[in-house]
């Protein structure tokens, strides 16, 4: 039948070993890189925080909402080698997963972010700051969250596109090995 064309039977086991050693390496990659970053942010705003004697409430939740978010892409990007040496079509259902739920952590980060986070750390700056001196740390404040927010976005969007490349290969693959057969 039509699900047939999405086992991996025919496949080659270099081509089936080749993707999944790709997938790994790409999401490993991406994985420990976010967890590091969580890590690192982490211990800078426990600095920024005494430095700047913010209240220890809003550094704990800044760091949980870093370590929630280096945990979720985590979560989101690990790879289960088993899961593309078996069956294509588990490879594509996780990939097609992985691109949801990265969109759901990015829109469930952003409400958080601009819901609760910026106006706290607004009033923050507020009683630390006075006058220019918060005028200028607010501007600063907003030119860096612009830039990181595009930044962020680019690296999202070609997560995507990345994830839908892979997607369509695969299909690519298992509908010239369908015409074969």
């Amino acid at each position: 039948g039509d699900n047939d064309r999405w086992q991996t039977s025919s496949m080659p086991d270099f081509y089936k070993s080749g993707i999944s050693y790709t997938l790994t390496l790409i999401f490993a990659s991406c994985s420990l890189q976010q967890m590091s970053a969580g890590l690192v942010g982490v211990a800078a705003w426990i600095i920024i925080g005494k430095v700047w004697n913010f209240s220890p409430y809003f550094i704990a939740f800044t760091c949980l909402m870093m370590l929630a978010s280096a945990t979720a892409e985590y979560l989101i990007n690990r790879i289960k080698d088993e899961a593309f040496r078996n069956s294509l079509t588990d490879a594509v259902t996780r990939l097609i997963r992985m691109k949801k739920l990265r969109l759901r952590q990015t829109i469930i980060g952003c409400i958080t972010l601009v819901v609760v986070w910026l106006p706290w750390l607004a009033y923050e700056f507020s009683q630390h700051f006075d006058g220019l001196e918060f005028y200028l740390m607010f501007i600063g404040g907003g030119v860096g969250i612009l830039i990181g927010g595009g930044i962020g976005i680019s690296i999202l969007l070609k997560m995507q596109r990345t994830n839908d490349v892979m997607i369509r290969q695969i299909e690519e693959f298992t509908n010239q090995a369908s015409r074969q057969q």
